[in-house]
């Protein structure tokens, strides 16, 4: 009988006439081998459900921002919109705003909107930027060199990683809140990772902001130092040519010995000499006589040393410009998000799942049973073979 067994285990593992019965055969003369590998896996799955440390799940909830807390930032840059308006959408329409997170053009809807300004804040709550202040940050360096002994920042980051969640705003679902959480073996050091992670990526949101702000503030600097530039250089060259005709006309005056202002009643100097009727256009001029016009020569050079104080656009402009330069930002009153639930006023006990762990300990040893029972089949019929 025993033969005959051995015959058939023999020819399922050698593919001769091979069917799941003959397979299901080699398997079961080896029946002890597969149940011993169950109880193995099932006992270690066990023990382990039972053993294993319990983790907490620490989350905190994120909300768009009152409108106050960008109002210093709105009052500013409408300052900037009443001083240059077309600076603010670049003559174009497209915004002059830059994200320097991502370098594209930041619509002005973010210092409107908080929902927008909540966005902000969100891209930085993902950023890998973020992660890396998180492990180097002063505050939480115990607390991941005991959970992460020996490791590297970066081994750090990419361990945090894996335990950091969070789910984003969604307008099809009707979500407008932002939900970040971390798995940690310690309830209260998980809430104080979570809440650092949340005042970071405010920090950061509400610094992006404020340097966009700055840097629309700058560009309208900028405008108001290149018109300034340019009604100087206007009033300049309209100063420089009029001295160039009161120069002509003076050394005209002092050829005719024209000392004193010349009355047409009495005299006409054109008529009574030829040889000046080349100087039509400066008539008016140069029969004022030398000494007004060296009088006016010297006050016009005198002015062009302080033309700005006769610009009356250029003293406007000058107002703006020290109205603008003297606009601050600060970090601190700018918030680009508003905490609803803080963590630690939101944990959730995460045990093991003993009933999955058991059923993935039971398949695990069925696999593995079975295995090594074909294993030992094969074996025992090599055995057989040259026995």
């Amino acid at each position: 009988m025993n033969v005959k067994k051995d015959h058939e285990v023999n020819n399922a593992l050698r593919g001769e006439g091979l069917d799941m019965f003959q397979l299901f055969s080699a398997i079961w003369q080896q029946k002890m081998v597969l149940v011993s590998s169950v109880i193995l896996f099932v006992g270690a799955g066990l023990c382990y459900a039972f053993f294993s440390k319990d983790v907490y799940l620490s989350e905190s909830r994120i909300l768009p921002p009152e409108l106050a807390g960008l109002t210093e930032i709105r009052a500013t840059l409408a300052n900037v919109k009443y001083y240059s308006p077309e600076l603010m959408h670049g003559g174009t329409g497209t915004p002059m705003l830059m994200d320097g997170n991502v370098g594209t053009p930041m619509s002005m809807d973010v210092f409107a909107n908080p929902a927008k300004a909540l966005d902000v804040t969100n891209q930085y709550l993902i950023s890998e930027t973020l992660k890396e202040a998180l492990v180097t940050d002063a505050s939480l360096a115990k607390i991941f060199d005991t959970v992460f002994p020996n490791s590297s920042p970066n081994k750090k980051r990419v361990m945090l990683s894996r335990r950091m969640q969070w789910s984003l705003p969604d307008e099809k679902k009707g979500r407008v809140y932002t939900v970040v959480s971390i798995e940690w073996p310690d309830p209260d050091q998980g809430a104080q990772i979570v809440n650092r992670w949340v005042e970071l990526a405010k920090k950061m949101a509400a610094r992006e902001l404020v340097g966009a702000a700055a840097a629309q503030v700058d560009l309208v600097l900028a405008r108001i130092k290149s018109e300034n530039n340019l009604k100087r250089a206007v009033e300049l060259s309209q100063l420089d040519a009029e001295l160039v005709r009161l120069s002509e006309a003076k050394n005209i005056a002092e050829k005719l010995n024209l000392l004193k202002p010349v009355d047409l009643a009495t005299q006409n100097l054109v008529n009574d000499n030829k040889d000046y009727k080349n100087v039509m256009d400066l008539r008016a001029l140069y029969l004022l006589g030398s000494e007004a016009l060296s009088s006016e020569i010297e006050v016009l050079s005198a002015r062009k040393q302080g033309v700005d104080k006769f610009i009356s656009d250029l003293r406007l402009l000058e107002l703006k410009k020290k109205r603008l330069m003297s606009m601050k930002f600060d970090e601190q009153l700018v918030e680009t998000a508003k905490v609803d639930i803080k963590a630690g006023n939101n944990i959730t006990k995460i045990g093991p799942n003993v009933f999955r762990i058991m059923v993935f300990s039971f398949l695990l040893g069925v696999i593995s049973g079975g295995t090594l029972a074909i294993v030992l089949a094969a074996w025992r019929q090599s055995v057989y073979r040259h026995g």
